[in-house]
């Protein structure tokens, strides 16, 4: 389904929830690199894995291998996970839809749910950072021992990506239908296998296979994996500009990049580039924002100077 052509953000009209069954079918859309078909836009809505159906939106229960919000057998400990629903997390100010910075550590705080960290890169806007291994492997334990310990690669990912970890050496993960299915649909053949995507899953930058003498290159890999990132982001903006997708700001300086579903007098419904929604005050945003809003209204407003007709 396409996006609508025409934006008319300020009718009073609540726009449906996209329903996403995450399955062993359905993890991925499809494996496309970032530099690849540009002649099928990107669709505002997430294609990430960690939006499931919410009964209370579809009147039914989901067919996926978990019910919104509770663990499942075969799903590794703790990887029920929290999945947001398709309306998001109730009211909150832009503040919220950027994740929170994760404290400093010796070590990266890995995300170990694959659902937890893709709703978190979708409220972020981050590319994701996705480790695979199995630390029996000699490759699997040289870049535990060298490349993640290095305080660079630490800096490099916590300010950039959201980092998922995902250790096949752990038996509830290994023996789980859920990553085995996701292993495959990443074409993972080996371990390590390092990835950068975009918060829907288009590969930026694939890595497979480690020594040590390769900790320099994947470095400079990962360095330059930054700028292709936020340039692929950049072209599936400029296509989403049609349908309505701007910038917005807050009051604090935050940016998010959403499209406006609903105005009333003192509140927004907005949904963001991957496909959150989420509500604010007006009086939040930035005094630019609220003067465009008023714009809007303003053309939308029945011209008092016209004459009556005779």
């Amino acid at each position: 389904m396409t996006c609508p052509a025409v934006l008319k953000p300020l009718q009073t009209v609540t726009l449906p929830a996209a329903v996403l069954l995450l399955s062993s079918c359905t993890i991925l859309p499809f494996n496309r690199h970032a530099d690849g078909d540009k002649t099928k836009p990107d669709l505002p809505t997430s294609r990430g894995w960690g939006l499931m159906a919410d009964p209370k939106l579809t009147g039914s229960v989901s067919t996926g291998p978990m019910a919104p919000g509770s663990a499942a057998p075969g799903m590794p400990p703790g990887d029920g996970g929290s999945p947001a629903s398709a309306e998001g997390g109730g009211l909150f100010d832009f503040s919220s839809v950027t994740a929170n910075s994760t404290q400093s550590t010796s070590r990266i705080q890995w995300i170990r749910s694959a659902m937890d960290a893709t709703e978190q890169a979708r409220r972020a806007g981050k590319p994701l950072l996705i480790l695979v291994n199995n630390r029996n492997s000699p490759p699997g334990q040289s870049i535990e021992n060298t490349l993640v310990l290095q305080p660079e690669f630490k800096k490099l990912t916590e300010e950039n990506y959201v980092p998922l970890y995902m250790d096949f050496s752990d038996k509830a993960t290994a023996d789980s239908d859920f990553y085995q299915a996701f292993k495959d649909r990443l074409k993972v053949r080996g371990y390590p296998t390092v990835l950068v995507t975009l918060p829907d899953g288009v590969e930026v930058l694939r890595l497979s296979g480690y020594k040590h003498e390769n900790e320099v290159g994947y470095m400079l890999k990962l360095r330059e994996s930054v700028a292709s990132s936020q340039k692929a982001i950049e072209a599936r903006r400029k296509r989403l500009l049609p349908s309505g997708y701007r910038a917005w700001t807050d009051k604090q300086g935050v940016v998010v990049y959403a499209k406006l579903d609903k105005a009333d007098a003192n509140m927004l419904n907005l949904t963001t580039e991957w496909g959150t929604k989420f509500t604010t005050f007006t009086n939040r945003l930035s005094s630019e924002d609220q003067a465009w809003i008023e714009s809007e209204r303003a053309k939308r407003q029945p011209s008092t100077d016209a004459k009556p007709s005779t």
